[in-house]
């Protein structure tokens, strides 16, 4: 590539402002705002990128053994060094015409001057440089976004009330990650030209937006400082909880849950009677919200496998179509014990292809059930083969068994399931699965009856617990109506199906694990919070006992220094140097008070800092600072107010870090004492690892949400459920769990080692041994 400088010239093209923007004035000042806070964040680490850049091109340039790419090299770093001082002016009022842009018609991506990234849809075969850059600039700013959703979030709500249009998405969004790096590759692209702007692009986004999610949360706080949606946070919507029947028979429901077995060996962190405080960080406890390497692709929604701990069903042999074929005729002959087996009709035998042939004359007829389809195939054989031909046993031994199969799999199917409609849409591929071979019945891994295991599971779990998801939905029965429509749907066709619909759960698992894995590290941080608060009170009344000092003073120091002592706590750790230090201050503010040292304007400095950085206002913070630096007779002296009215007043200052939005959904009766089914469950709840799946019983006995236990705390015991999709549902007390399971209102997760083909098949297959154990029976009785 021989690099062009006038590909560099500056473009002509008129660029909107916000001066001569049609905005609102208030909705202009916010923005300009913005603008400046965005060139003050930006504008100092330019500068050194470019001086980044230029050195890649020298060292690029040393290295090319290519004469032609080095002639490109060095009038590249010579456009750089000639034209570096317009590229932050061109940055910014690139960012400008973003900006100025918000309530234009269009509802793509932001608008830059520089059209680098037109649109995928007019693209032609001359286009491959844009794409390039679109492919780049989507790479880059993927993990940008990633680590910033809820910022991006809220600024698109914010940015939706500016440009009086819905919500921005993150690829509209101004200022976003997306809009920087399109600004970036506009800039770069009209002052230097392309050559250089393919390696300037990851320099940007390394070096300017290297702290992109602290700089989202600096807008977010200016658009919130400027009215725009004031105290705007985002808060999951609680799915409302659908029932699911469990149908408990009479004497299961008045039978009380039996004692579990002695608790296995452990396979997590046992609960510990005192808590380590190296840290200030629960070592261990933590969950592995990463998918392990050779896991299912829906291993996070399986019921997790521990000691001791086994589903009710156990895993059976693999169907053998030999055996199912002698059971199914035996079964037709207990049915009908005049009738003796027929033996297949002398007529030529079909072969599979030409039955397949066959059912694709029947494509799009309106056939309701298997035996519709059996019948008018039986129709086409004599129509194409004569009157005497018929289908042979086997095939008719097949459609029956897929017709049993796909009875009790809508027998298992709830009243308004998904499955009922898209079984029937299925019947044609179905039944060219079963001719092709006897693959269908003895392979559980069969491509067919994964699809319908994936679609009758989704149906069965997610659907009930938070209502249909549209568009997997949509997706579920396009993908049904391309099968039902193929000419001839062989395994290929399933398996790619099932693939298709796999990897949106994926996707939806992984947004699922990210929810969890942000409701952890939340109540991790209200647990190193509730940590620091015992560590630091345990020391400040240590202390105390030592030099006591009045009631009043008492206050000020458990209420507004103990609070600067947890901040420290959770600042430098414990040990530390950092926490030791604010030992020996609080030591020299208890001397001071005890007329025991001098006081110091230092300390009081300190202290003042301090109460600031825990949320005193500034007349309170200097106030606390005075009390707690000078001796009480020499408050008194200055003039100072009484220790008893600060006190009182600031007890009804907000504590630092307490809320309430953690807090346990369910009361511990603690000063209840545990029987000993309750105790066998406490101790058996205290070795489960994190991802074990429970069931909650509703009141009425016949609604059930299933619930993820994520992780529970070793100091408060409270543990932590999330649903399905990684919402946090509840906070209980692990002895509240305990109790609730003795009474049979929550329970684990059978861990079912059978998918529903597998189940569906095994039922029939119990079935007609039942018909032949009761016809056995009923002939033993008459013989008698």
């Amino acid at each position: 590539m021989y690099y062009n400088p006038r590909m560099g010239l500056h473009n002509k093209t008129q660029i909107p402002t916000l001066t001569n923007s049609d905005l609102p004035p208030r909705v202009a000042k916010v923005l300009r705002h913005l603008l400046d806070l965005t060139h003050a964040e930006f504008f100092p680490r330019i500068d050194p990128m470019l001086d980044q850049l230029d050195s890649m091109l020298y060292r690029d340039t040393e290295k090319s053994r290519n004469p032609s790419e080095q002639l490109d090299l060095l009038k590249a770093s010579q456009v750089l060094r000639e034209r570096r001082s317009a590229f932050a002016a061109a940055l910014f009022r690139q960012l400008e015409a973003q900006l100025a842009s918000i309530r234009s018609n269009t509802d793509t991506a932001p608008q830059t001057a520089t059209s680098v990234l037109p649109s995928t849809q007019n693209l032609t075969l001359a286009d491959e440089p844009e794409v390039d850059i679109r492919l780049q600039l989507r790479e880059l700013a993927t993990p940008l976004e990633g680590a910033s959703s809820l910022p991006l979030y809220l600024m698109g709500q914010r940015f939706g009330v500016l440009a009086a249009k819905p919500a921005f998405t993150s690829a509209q969004l101004p200022l976003g990650p997306q809009g920087l790096l399109q600004a970036a590759a506009a800039a770069s692209q009209s002052v230097f030209g392309e050559f250089i702007q393919q390696r300037l692009l990851g320099l940007f986004c390394s070096h300017v937006l290297a702290d992109c999610a602290r700089y989202l949360e600096k807008i977010n706080a200016a658009l919130e400082d400027d009215g725009i949606l004031p105290g705007l946070a985002f808060v999951p919507a609680r799915p409302v909880r659908a029932s699911r029947s469990v149908n408990p028979s009479p004497d299961t429901a008045a039978t009380r849950p039996p004692v579990p077995d002695a608790p296995p060996a452990p396979t997590t962190v046992p609960l510990p009677s005192s808590f380590p405080p190296a840290g200030l960080a629960p070592a261990g406890l933590a969950p592995s919200h990463a998918q392990a390497t050779g896991q299912p692709p829906l291993a996070w929604l399986d019921q997790v496998a521990t000691e001791g701990f086994t589903g009710q069903e156990k895993q059976t042999r693999p169907a053998n179509f030999r055996q199912l074929q002698q059971l199914l005729a035996a079964s037709r002959f207990a049915s009908h014990p005049t009738h003796t087996p027929s033996t297949p009709a002398p007529a030529p035998s079909l072969s599979h292809a030409q039955v397949e042939d066959l059912l694709n004359q029947l494509a799009g007829q309106p056939l309701h059930s298997i035996s519709d389809w059996q019948e008018a195939l039986k129709k086409q054989v004599q129509t194409h083969y004569g009157e005497a031909a018929g289908l042979s046993r086997e095939n008719t031994d097949t459609m029956d068994l897929l017709a049993l199969l796909i009875e009790q799999i809508s027998r298992e199917a709830h009243g308004d399931s998904l499955v009922h409609e898209l079984l029937q849409q299925l019947q044609r591929p179905l039944l060219h699965s079963v001719i092709a071979g006897h693959d269908f019945f003895e392979n559980p891994e069969h491509p067919a009856r994964q699809l319908i295991n994936t679609i009758a599971e989704y149906d069965n779990e997610a659907r009930l617990e938070h209502g249909a998801d549209p568009a997997f939905e949509a997706l579920i029965r396009q993908l049904v109506a391309q099968l039902a429509h193929s000419q001839r749907p062989d395994k290929e066709a399933f398996a790619e199906a099932n693939q298709q619909l796999l990897a949106q759960l994926q996707q939806q698992i992984k947004r699922a694990q990210a929810n969890e894995k942000r409701s952890v590290e939340a109540m991790q941080g209200r647990e190193r919070m509730t940590v620091a608060k015992n560590i630091a009170s345990d020391a400040l009344e240590t202390l105390l006992k030592k030099q006591p000092v009045s009631e009043a003073l008492q206050t000020l120091l458990r209420h507004a220094w103990l609070d600067a002592m947890i901040l420290a706590l959770l600042r430098y750790g414990h040990p530390s140097q950092g926490w030791n230090a604010q030992l020996s201050r609080t030591e020299q503010i208890l001397a001071i008070l005890r007329a025991q040292a001098q006081a110091s304007q230092e300390l009081a400095d300190e202290v003042e800092s301090a109460m600031r950085r825990v949320g005193y206002h500034d007349e309170d913070a200097s106030a606390i600072a005075k009390q707690l630096s000078q001796s009480p007779a020499t408050a008194a002296q200055s003039g100072e107010a009484p220790a008893e009215a600060l006190a009182q007043r600031i007890q009804s200052h907000p504590r630092f870090g307490m809320d309430d939005a953690s807090e346990p959904t369910a009361t511990p009766d603690i000063h209840i004492a545990r029987d000993a089914l309750e105790d066998a469950y406490y101790q058996q709840l205290s070795t489960l690892p994190f991802g074990t799946w429970f069931d909650f019983i509703g009141e009425n006995g016949h609604e059930v949400s299933r619930r993820r236990l994520s992780w529970y705390s070793p100091v408060t015991e409270h543990a932590l459920f999330v649903n399905r999709r990684g919402q946090k549902t509840d906070i209980i007390h692990l002895d509240t769990l305990a109790k609730r399971m003795a009474k049979g209102k929550v329970r684990l997760t059978e861990r079912s080692q059978l998918r529903l083909v597998d189940r569906a098949l095994a039922a029939v297959v119990s079935s007609l041994q039942r018909l032949l154990r009761s016809h056995d029976a009923t002939r033993t009785t008459l013989q008698a």
